[in-house]
C-alpha cells in the first residue's frame, strides 16, 4: 500500500478485488453509492483490465447490468476537449494489458500531432512507428493511445516480445472486439482473420502491437518473419488493403517487408521513423535527473548519445552516482556505453548478417559519413553492388544507420559508432592473443584508405 500511496506501484487485479471485498464486508463504501466508489477505486489503481461488472454485481447482491463504458485514464497534459471528427462511443472497451507506464513524456509534439492526424483524421488502416532500441517508440504510442482513445469504441494494447502465435493473438483480439463470436471462432488463421476484419468494419477500433521485431528473422532477411510467424505478414497485408474504419498501430526496430509496397503519402498505410529527442526535450530530461553542466557540456553530452532518451536516462543516473551530477568530469572519459545500452545494441547487432556487420565496421573505422561508392571502396572483399545496397537498406530498416547532412551519405549514430568501435577493438585484441589476424588484416586495409585525421582519431 505504501508503494500505491507514493505512486510507484499499484496492486494486481486479484489483490484489489480482495481489498474491495473486505471493504464491502466492512461497509466501508457509502450506502447507495458503492458501485461508483468501487469503480473510482479501480480506475485510481491504474488497472489495465476492465472491472468485472458481473463480479461486482454479484458481490453487491444485485442483478448484473448492461455493459458500461470505461474511459481510460488520460495522459499528462492531454486535452479534455474532444477533437474534430470524434463520435460518441456508446460502449467503449479498453484493455491496456501491460502497456508501459509513462509518468513523464518529453517532447515529441510534432510526432504526436502527425500520428494523431493519421490515426484519427485520415483514418489510416496501418501505422508503424520505427526506430532503434531505446528511442521511445513504446512511450510515444502509449501516450498517443491514451490521447486518442475517446475516438474509438475499442482500444487494445498487446506486447509481442514473448512472440505469441498469430492464431492466439487473433483470438485474444476477437475476445475484446466481438465477445459474442467466441463460441464460433474457427481454428484456422484465415477464418480468424476474416472475423477480425469483419469486427474492424463493424466498430472503430485501435489495435496496438508493440515490439514487432521480436517476430522478425535475423540475418539477411530484413523485415521478414521467423518460421511459424508468417501469419503476421498476412494480417498486416489484409488489414492494410481491406476497407474498414479501424487502425492497427505497431512499433518495431525494423520495418516489416509487407508494408514497404503498401505505404505511401496518399495511402492508408504509413510509417514514422523516430529520431532522437530535440534539444529542449533533452534539457528537460537532464533537469529532471538533476544533471548539471555548462551549455556547451550539455550540448556535447546530448549529441554524444544522439538524443536517445533511454541512453540519456541511463548515463545521467551514472553521472549522478559517480560524478555528483556534473557532466564535465564525465565527458573527459569519452563516450561511454553502459551495461543496459550495450545489451540493447548487442541485441540488434547480433541479428545482422556477416555483410551487414562488415558495413557497420567500415562506417565505424571511417568515423565520418560515407557515400555508397566510398563504402564500396572500404569493403575489402569485392562484392556485387546489389548485395551491398541490400545490406545498407536492411541496416536502414533496422534503424542502425541514418542519412548524414552530406547529400547521398550515410553514417552511424554516435552511440552505435562507439559500440561498434569497442566491439571491433575487442575482436582484434582477441585475434592477436589467439594468433589470428583476419580482422586486423581486413580492417587494417580498410583503415589505410581513410583520411589522416580519421586514422589519428581511431
Amino acid at each position: 500500500m505504501l508503494g500505491w500511496e507514493g505512486g510507484s506501484s499499484y496492486p494486481k487485479a486479484v489483490s484489489l478485488k480482495s481489498l474491495i471485498e473486505l471493504g464491502v464486508n466492512q461497509q466501508a463504501f457509502a450506502v447507495g453509492r458503492e458501485k461508483e466508489a468501487i469503480r473510482a477505486l479501480w480506475q485510481a489503481a491504474h488497472q489495465k483490465v476492465l472491472l468485472d461488472e458481473s463480479w461486482l454485481s454479484s458481490l453487491l447482491g444485485q442483478r448484473p447490468p448492461q455493459p458500461t463504458s470505461l474511459v481510460p485514464r488520460p495522459s499528462e497534459g492531454a486535452s479534455d476537449n474532444a477533437l474534430p471528427g470524434a463520435r460518441p462511443a456508446p460502449s467503449r472497451r479498453v484493455d491496456w494489458d501491460d502497456a508501459l507506464a509513462v509518468p513523464n513524456f518529453y517532447g515529441r509534439k510534432t510526432e504526436l500531432a502527425t500520428l494523431e492526424q493519421w490515426v484519427v483524421q485520415e483514418c489510416c488502416r496501418v501505422v508503424s512507428v520505427l526506430g532503434m532500441g531505446g528511442i521511445g517508440k513504446s512511450a510515444l504510442v502509449v501516450t498517443l493511445m491514451q490521447q486518442v482513445a475517446e475516438h474509438f469504441e475499442v482500444v487494445l494494447f498487446r506486447p509481442l516480445r514473448d512472440a505469441p502465435s498469430c492464431e492466439v493473438l487473433l483470438a485474444d483480439c476477437l475476445h475484446l472486439l466481438s465477445p459474442q463470436l467466441l463460441a464460433s471462432v474457427p481454428a484456422s488463421l484465415q477464418g480468424r482473420l476474416s472475423l477480425l476484419l469483419e469486427s474492424l468494419r463493424e466498430r472503430r477500433a485501435l489495435l496496438v502491437l508493440d515490439n514487432l521485431e521480436a517476430l522478425l528473422q535475423e540475418g539477411e532477411s530484413g523485415g521478414h518473419y521467423r518460421p511459424g510467424f508468417e501469419g503476421y505478414g498476412q494480417v498486416l497485408r489484409q488489414v492494410g488493403e481491406t476497407a474498414h474504419q479501424s487502425c492497427l498501430l505497431l512499433t518495431s526496430r525494423e520495418k516489416p517487408a509487407d508494408l514497404v509496397l503498401l505505404q505511401g503519402t496518399h495511402s492508408r498505410v504509413r510509417s514514422l521513423h523516430l529520431a532522437g529527442l530535440d534539444a529542449i526535450a533533452c534539457e528537460q530530461l537532464l533537469a529532471e535527473k538533476e544533471v548539471v553542466g555548462s551549455r556547451e557540456e550539455r550540448r556535447r553530452f546530448i549529441e554524444a548519445y544522439a538524443g536517445n532518451p533511454l541512453a540519456l536516462k541511463v548515463v545521467a543516473e551514472a553521472i549522478v552516482d559517480l560524478f555528483a551530477g556534473e557532466i564535465g568530469p564525465f565527458l573527459k572519459q569519452g563516450t561511454v556505453i553502459l551495461g543496459s545500452i550495450q545489451k540493447l545494441l548487442a541485441e540488434q547487432v547480433n541479428r545482422l548478417s556477416a555483410l551487414e556487420q562488415s558495413v557497420l565496421r567500415s562506417l565505424a573505422i571511417a568515423r565520418e559519413p560515407l557515400s555508397f561508392e566510398e563504402l564500396l571502396a572500404l569493403l575489402v572483399m569485392p562484392l556485387p553492388k546489389g548485395q551491398v545496397l541490400a545490406a545498407v537498406d536492411n541496416l536502414r530498416r533496422r534503424s542502425l544507420i541514418e542519412r548524414s547532412q552530406l547529400p547521398g551519405s550515410i553514417k552511424l549514430q554516435s552511440v552505435v559508432l562507439e559500440y561498434v568501435t569497442g566491439l571491433l577493438i575487442e575482436e582484434v585484441t582477441s585475434e592477436i592473443e589467439q594468433g589470428r589476424l583476419s580482422h586486423l588484416i581486413e580492417d587494417g586495409l580498410a583503415q589505410a584508405g581513410a583520411h589522416e585525421y580519421v586514422r589519428q582519431r581511431s
